[in-house]
């Protein structure tokens, strides 16, 4: 039998990655949410639950679909939609689980008494007949017999046996319990997750040219936190207020308080990264050694001033930084490079022969600063970085003379 799956079946995995993604989405988007004393969880009690500060569960069942209308618009749901009869049978099951000594009316009208179900789903749901029987149970114009009739409608118009069954688990349940059910349910249509993410970040103070970084960095941490989870045989995620404000504030805090986004970029490197200008004088002062590890230390510092070259035109692009700040960011590395230069070389000036020893101590001396661009910590890496490109720009240099017997020191940004 052959191991390559069939097209169907690669179509039919990318509608599970995105349904996941999507529940994880919304997982994120009640975290937002969040109030004091309040729990969110994943996969732990339903696809999502949130339990409010008075103890209220709600059941979360979140659908995604990547069908839609001829126009664009969220397609409809239908009435003999698998996923909402089976999301009824399942909660319908939870409801009188005799594991969670609930098989009795009174315990299952207590179980519903502090509980909610919500079915959240990008689809289009006017004019479904299942929400007048759920908005009529919660005004209380209807009773159980009614609700059971109208399912029992429904049922009987269905030649799906898997569908009929559903339905049936729901009608089994008793007239009293089956209204008050009913009346606890909430079906959503979510028509933009991404925007309602969107909102309840800049609600948090956030700038709105911050916001995606925002919500990179928060996808990045809880994903790597759910793994962890996943790891130590626990697969389910689950935060109270406290964690989630104790864990995560300082996603949003580094935006509030830093005036430029520090973003992550690929780097694909030159061909023959050993031929750069900047190599060269670093090989023959010692720092790097071609025969031990060179390449590897060679392909970092070219990662590092393809980096915050890379940054720098992002942020002049995103019109946060003027071109006279970019400038000014050069001349002001330069210029902590020179003292720094001049420092390192005060006995070469009298013995040469301590050039490549003092050039090297100016190096090391060098890649220990971090640099500033307006208010913003840039971090070594890219410090490394803005040190490594003026010399590859032949800028700066490490060794007292320059080639043809000048001074480091006398090279201009």
């Amino acid at each position: 039998m052959s191991g390559k799956k069939s097209q169907e079946e690669i179509t039919s995995d990318d509608k599970q990655q995105l349904g996941f993604e999507f529940q994880y989405l919304f997982f994120i988007l009640n975290l937002l949410k969040m109030q004091p004393g309040e729990e969110v969880g994943y996969e732990a009690l339903d696809d999502v639950h949130s339990v409010s500060s008075c103890g209220i569960i709600t059941y979360i069942q979140v659908k995604h679909t990547v069908d839609a209308a001829a126009n664009g618009d969220l397609a409809s749901l239908p009435r003999l939609s698998e996923d909402l009869w089976k999301t009824l049978s399942n909660w319908s099951k939870v409801v009188v689980d005799p594991k969670k000594g609930r098989d009795s009316i009174k315990r299952q009208k207590e179980f519903i008494r502090n509980s909610k179900f919500l079915l959240a789903m990008n689809r289009d749901l006017q004019k479904h007949p299942i929400l007048a029987i759920i908005e009529n149970a919660s005004q209380g114009k209807v009773n159980g017999t009614l609700i059971k009739n109208a399912l029992k409608e429904i049922e009987t118009s269905s030649s799906n046996e898997t569908i009929k069954r559903y339905i049936k688990d729901v009608v089994h349940l008793s007239n009293q319990v089956i209204l008050m059910f009913f009346s606890k349910i909430n079906i959503e249509s979510i028509e933009n997750l991404e925007n309602s993410i969107y909102l309840q970040i800049k609600a948090k103070m956030i700038p709105d040219s911050y916001i995606d970084d925002v919500f990179n960095s928060l996808y990045s941490q809880l994903k790597r936190d759910f793994f962890k989870q996943v790891k130590e045989k626990k697969k389910h995620q689950i935060l109270s207020f406290d964690e989630w404000t104790r864990k995560y504030t300082a996603v949003f805090q580094d935006y509030r308080t830093t005036l430029l986004p520090i973003r992550t970029f690929e780097t694909p490197l030159p061909e023959h990264i050993e031929e750069q200008f900047f190599v060269k004088e670093l090989v023959e002062i010692g720092a790097i050694d071609l025969n031990e590890d060179g390449y590897a230390e060679i392909a970092e510092f070219t990662h590092y001033y393809l980096s915050i070259q890379l940054q720098l035109d992002k942020w002049y692009e995103d019109g946060i930084i003027t071109l006279d700040r970019r400038d000014q960011f050069h001349k002001d590395a330069y210029l902590l490079w020179k003292s720094i230069h001049k420092q390192c070389h005060i006995s070469t000036r009298k013995d040469l022969s301590c050039n490549d020893e003092n050039a090297l101590k100016c190096f090391y001396s060098v890649l220990h600063e971090n640099l500033h661009i307006m208010t913003t910590d840039i971090g070594l890496e890219l410090s490394n970085g803005e040190f490594i490109k003026l010399a590859n720009e032949k800028k700066i240099r490490w060794r007292y003379l320059w080639e043809g017997g000048t001074q480091g020191g006398n090279s201009q940004v």
